[in-house]
């Protein structure tokens, strides 16, 4: 049954919509075009830091100047070019086909602080936000995050009662202004946060302000400890980390909208070659972290 539908839908790159030999799978022109995060980061929010790593925790300039209220973090990808587009992808143009391969990445990128405890909760959305968008984007990457790993996952533990303006063009202190004491622990489910390490999930981490008031949620419900995961991260344009240019701009209706089968490229996908599969031309994430049981969603 399995031959007989492969022949009928072939696989093909999530990215261009290339023939490769394993479902999720990319071309290598989607995996070399992807900013993928590795190496040298910043150990709280996951910032790609210049030059080699001796070992020690370093920490980006912002989280030396910003009080982050959990203990560590890591990011997939950078938030520019084909990195940009496969977030937007996700949160504005229903492509959840890109969200299992999405959280193979994410839970590779958390390996360095992932235990068997860890509880996964998405960063909540404002209630008119997901009836517009009919999903919660942190929420469909926790739920995969928490499949690829074995963890248990909690998509209701926190709430955003009230909706806050876009976060888009405004200043850090606007940005952390605009969040402070608008995440709290759902007053029913919230209780599944107490003496639990939690791992908090969102796709981007811009300035930290989303996450910084879900993280304080947490603890106030009685988290042991918190940790955080965003599918990309922003970074600020240097010398080390000039701008990305991923092919002729589309048009504002047009980006990231289209499916694989569809000629454009609009989102690619990628993995780094220690941990991916490579046949025929094609790349696969796996997952390396050992599977445990999941209790389940609460």
């Amino acid at each position: 049954m399995q031959s007989a539908l492969a022949m009928l839908y072939p696989a093909q790159c999530v990215g261009c919509g290339e023939p490769v030999q394993e479902t999720h799978g990319l071309c290598g022109k989607c995996w070399a075009e992807t900013p993928f995060v590795t190496g040298h980061v910043c150990d709280k929010c996951g910032c790609p830091l210049p030059g080699d790593g001796d070992g020690a925790t370093d920490l980006c300039d912002d989280c030396m100047e910003i009080a982050r209220p959990w203990s560590r973090g890591r990011a997939a990808l950078i938030y520019d070019g084909q990195g940009r587009r496969f977030v937007m992808g996700i949160k504005y143009y229903d492509r959840l086909d890109l969200v299992p391969p999405a959280a193979s990445w994410m839970a590779r990128a958390a390996r360095p602080f992932l235990t068997a405890d860890l509880l996964v909760v998405p960063v909540p959305a404002h209630w008119t936000r997901v009836f517009k968008r009919r999903y919660n984007q942190a929420a469909e990457l926790a739920r995969a995050l928490a499949r690829e790993t074995g963890l248990d996952v909690a998509p209701t533990a926190l709430l955003r009662p009230t909706r806050t303006p876009k976060q888009d063009r405004k200043s850090r202190e606007e940005r952390f202004a605009n969040l402070a004491g608008r995440i709290v622990p759902h007053p029913k489910w919230g209780g599944a946060l107490k003496d639990r390490s939690v791992l908090l999930v969102d796709d981007v981490f811009t300035s930290g302000a989303t996450l910084g008031a879900a993280a304080e949620a947490c603890l106030t419900a009685g988290a042991r400890e918190v940790f955080v995961l965003a599918l990309a991260r922003a970074v600020k344009e240097t010398k080390f980390f000039p701008k990305r240019r991923a092919g002729p701009r589309q048009g504002k209706d047009e980006r990231c909208n289209r499916s694989p089968s569809t000629p454009n490229r609009i989102a690619a996908i990628a993995m780094p070659r220690n941990g991916c599969s490579h046949t025929r031309g094609s790349i696969s994430p796996r997952s390396t972290f050992p599977a445990t049981r999941r209790s389940g969603a609460r």
